[in-house]
């Protein structure tokens, strides 16, 4: 029988729960993380469950298949962390590839291609401390400020929302932003 790591920020490790620190964290340990591992306990699946991905690196011989929701580690591009890990230790595991995983999690790069295959997508361009928004809108609005990278709605609620391109100049927040119409 296979033997699966289950990793997650939330995933119990050595059957202890781990302390969540907001409503946010709450949330995705018991509507997923918890849920998940008390399913695979339920079926008698064969599997470890930790929190920590240096448990990945340090036992990859000792498992054949890696299960990971370890979607916010806090770098750039974290969503594919864990699978090119996994690519590089030649274990198989559940999700899409990593270069599947960093087209997806790049809203630029998604934007390209679909626009690519003929897709039509909201007008859209990025902006950094290295390529500063125009002074004066490139499309019409309203506009609607994100992250670049990510997944999940990380970084977006109601404050994203620009009627007019004055209050997208003062609202830049942080280096990487996409302006979608």
């Amino acid at each position: 029988m296979a033997r699966l790591l289950f990793l997650a920020q939330f995933a119990p490790t050595n059957n202890m729960l781990i302390k969540t620190k907001n409503d946010e964290e709450k949330f995705y340990a018991e509507t997923y993380h918890i849920k998940i591992y008390e399913l695979l306990k339920k079926y008698n699946i064969d599997f470890y469950s930790t929190n920590d991905v240096n448990y990945l690196i340090e036992h990859h011989e000792e498992f054949d298949i890696v299960w990971s929701l370890y979607n916010r580690i806090g770098f750039r591009n974290c969503e594919i962390f864990v699978q090119s890990l996994c690519e590089y230790y030649k274990l198989e595991y559940i999700g899409a590839a990593p270069n599947i995983r960093a087209l997806i999690e790049d809203k630029s790069m998604s934007k390209d291609l679909s626009e690519h295959l003929k897709i039509k997508t909201a007008p859209w361009l990025i902006a950094s401390k290295r390529y500063p928004l125009p002074f004066t809108p490139p499309f019409d609005g309203p506009y609607f400020i994100k992250p670049r990278f990510g997944s999940g709605s990380h970084g977006i609620d109601e404050t994203c929302l620009c009627e007019n391109w004055g209050l997208v100049l003062k609202k830049k927040r942080n280096i990487m932003k996409m302006v979608l119409k």
